[in-house]
């Protein structure tokens, strides 16, 4: 790509302009300003670690409504997480108005599919109100529709995995299992067939139907797809390097006009969810039109910092070339120290010591902090910053809704509302002591043969062969009748 042609646009509303600069243009360096003011069109954006690459994503965005007259309801900004999403709508409220802002339908890949197929769920055999099973509803799901041979031979989360695998690269049910040769191929198959029966039989849909529907939904129905293209004519999207395959092929139907992808093949961090960093790499092969723009100026760290990265990245077999400088203002920081531990015991207690030796120097503990990645090193840390006396917040680790008690009320809430939703059900039941799985499995298949609720199943438990532990019934009966009980309260 010509030097002309990734440069092209640059500050072409300012110049010659003699009116005010718009808010959106204010505070933003050279590079930066170039990408926002840049004409509609496919755009990267490779923007290196605290260059600013939300900063450039959200004064585009206030751009277009501010000087180029675009509605708000036809931007969309998409993030990956709800937590960057909601970071995200919280700039463009201080940046456009909080009347604007609410105009503009920011979000998730996933809440945006999940809006998509609500509105359209009789062309996908769902409710207009059909659950969203996490990751560990479907484990949950899954490890059910295991037999015990099968769990000796293949872990849940493998099977699990799998299924989710297929699903990205768009492979259906029937393909898979046509061609399954192999004892965990075969057992792969089974379970994804129970698996989709569930799911049908709930009103649910998983993380991966939400992307893989949305696009099978679009690609099927060339009105329905017309809609939204016209209706989103300007698509950002943040942490591109971290989009999988199916997001990619959603991208690649929706984008019609203005689309612009940030992201820096340096911070994939998503690889467990199948991301791929081909999708970075490969975008002027995608799009071949596109405009590049790289940003290089962090504002976030110290030269020491960034001259370690630079080192270090270098050695990325695979990679766009970027090379990241402070910028002029930045001041010198402490040299980097490297130690390496034995074990994760011995880290924490080095990490205590270091921690020990600063407070002793006037450093104050909240102007400490402590990065991990894996929540297993964060509890080593925790218990020895305990154990050395110090006293600590722990951030981020355990999110609120998946807490055991938060997600068994939520379960509880749920079978109220629906009754024959097996997952929920499952979960709450297995809550009872001496209620096992194979008994839940027993229940809901009984419930499947009478044609009667999970509720109803329950209560009749004595009826049902195989659950012989005297107490395991006693614990259903009790709990369906209890919850039959607060079913016939809530409706009153």
């Amino acid at each position: 790509m010509s030097p002309t042609k990734q440069n092209g646009g640059r500050d072409r509303v300012s110049r010659g302009s003699r009116r005010k600069k718009p808010k959106a243009l204010v505070n933003l360096n050279r590079e930066q300003r170039a990408v926002v003011t840049h004409p509609p069109g496919k755009i990267l954006v490779i923007a290196g670690a605290g260059t600013g690459k939300t900063r450039v994503l959200t004064r585009r965005v206030a751009f277009l409504i501010e000087a180029r007259d675009v509605q708000p309801e036809s931007i969309l900004p998409i993030t990956l997480t709800n937590k960057a999403a909601r970071e995200m709508i919280g700039r463009l409220r201080k940046l456009c108005g909080a009347e604007i802002a609410e105009r503009i339908q920011a979000g998730t890949f996933h809440g945006t599919c999940a809006r998509i197929l609500r509105s359209h769920h009789a062309l996908i055999g769902r409710s207009s109100q059909f659950q969203i099973y996490d990751e560990s509803d479907a484990r949950r799901v899954i490890r059910r529709a295991l037999t015990e041979e099968e769990v000796a031979w293949i872990k849940p989360s493998v099977v699990q995995h799998e299924i989710s695998a297929n699903k990205h690269h768009a492979v259906p049910l029937e393909q898979y299992a046509a061609v399954a040769a192999d004892r965990t191929s075969q057992i792969v198959a089974r379970v994804w067939g129970e698996y989709e029966r569930e799911l049908t039989r709930a009103d649910a849909l998983d993380f991966d139907d939400l992307l893989l529907r949305t696009v099978e939904l679009l690609r099927a129905n060339t009105d329905i797809r017309t809609g939204y293209r016209e209706r989103w004519q300007h698509i950002l999207v943040d942490e591109y390097q971290d989009t999988n395959p199916t997001q990619a092929r959603l991208l690649r139907v929706l984008a019609d006009r203005d689309f612009m992808a940030v992201g820096d093949d340096k911070q994939v961090i998503f690889g467990f969810r199948l991301a791929d960093v081909r999708l970075i790499l490969d975008f002027e092969k995608e799009y071949r039109d596109a405009y590049v723009f790289t940003l290089q100026e962090n504002y976030r760290n110290s030269p020491q910092i960034l001259q370690a990265a630079n080192r270090l990245i270098a050695h990325n077999r695979v990679q766009r070339p970027m090379t990241l400088v402070p910028t002029r203002e930045t001041e010198d920081g402490p040299e980097i120290a490297v130690h390496f531990a034995n074990s994760d015991v011995d880290e924490a207690r080095w990490v205590a010591a270091r921690i020990q030796r600063f407070i002793e120097q006037g450093v104050q503990e909240r102007e400490i902090a402590v990065l991990a990645r894996d929540k297993d090193v964060v509890e080593c840390i925790e218990r020895g910053l305990a154990g050395a006396g110090i006293s600590y917040q722990s951030i981020g680790p355990r999110g609120f809704f998946k807490r055991t008690e938060v997600r068994a009320a939520i379960a509880h809430l749920r079978l109220l509302i629906d009754p024959r939703n097996e997952e929920t059900f499952a979960l709450a039941l297995g809550l009872r002591p001496r209620v096992g799985d194979i008994s839940v499995a027993k229940i809901i298949a009984y419930a499947q043969r009478n044609n009667l609720t999970l509720l109803e199943a329950a209560s009749a438990v004595d009826l049902i062969p195989g659950i012989r532990d005297r107490q395991a019934r006693e614990n259903t009966r009790t709990f369906a009748y209890q919850m039959l009980a607060f079913a016939r309260a809530a409706r009153c």
